[in-house]
């Protein structure tokens, strides 16, 4: 078998940090017994660059070395932050999402498994020029949405759910205020909190503004990437 992309290989890292807590109750893993726990000839090193993304994205922190020795933080457990367990179960919930069809399948589900681990475009630097008509229009859309979320009348059994939806959207806003950005941060970190928020809003009065966000974001990655999503 060939070997996983990066991309794909993010979702997979990320729910076997998850599975490692539900089903051990240990907090954290190194990127080596992560990749034994995956095999299929994915190496630690491979797994360590999909632990710094996900540490980029907010879904992951690293353990602190014992004793303050100074190492890079690559080599150290990571644990998932509250929002990557908010993303699994998420995921879970969805028989179409990568976690999904990973969990039943393994690793040849994924159709972008290649003969190579290089997939330069994910770790690829985007410019965001903020006096763009484009980064504007999202900039003011971002607003609409988390104002459109905040005024959604909702039963008290649903006001957790709203908040981590509003956790999601202004950690993505705060990333949108970079100048630069990894390809990987707008399709994921940016794209998927804004895609959820508008799977909350779906039903009610205000799931235009958050529609429009998704595709205003949609916009620019094809206008920066190339890439139609």
């Amino acid at each position: 078998m060939g070997r996983i992309a990066l991309e794909d290989l993010i979702p997979v890292v990320r729910f076997q940090l998850y599975e490692w807590v539900t089903g051990h109750g240990l907090s954290s893993m190194s990127a080596e017994l992560i990749a034994e726990k995956i095999g299929a000839n994915v190496t630690g090193s491979f797994v360590r660059t999909a632990l710094e993304q996900l540490e980029d994205l907010g879904d992951l922190k690293f353990e602190a070395p014992y004793g303050g020795i100074n190492v890079l933080n690559s080599l150290l457990p990571a644990k998932l932050t509250p929002q990557g367990i908010r993303i699994v179960e998420a995921e879970l919930k969805k028989p179409e999402s990568k976690i999904s069809k990973y969990v039943l399948g393994g690793l040849q589900v994924f159709s972008s498994v290649t003969d190579t681990y290089d997939i330069p475009a994910s770790d690829r630097l985007v410019d965001l020029n903020h006096n763009s008509p484009e980064y504007i229009d999202v900039s003011q859309k971002f607003e609409a949405a988390i104002n459109a979320i905040e005024a959604i009348s909702i039963p008290e059994d649903k006001a957790e759910a709203r908040k981590n939806i509003l956790i999601g959207l202004r950690a993505a806003r705060s990333l949108w205020d970079a100048t630069q950005l990894k390809a990987i941060q707008l399709k994921i970190g940016i794209l998927m909190a804004a895609e959820d928020a508008r799977e909350f809003a779906a039903d009610t009065m205000q799931r235009l503004p958050v529609s429009l966000l998704v595709e205003a974001i949609k916009s620019i990655i094809k206008l920066v990437l190339g890439m139609h999503l």
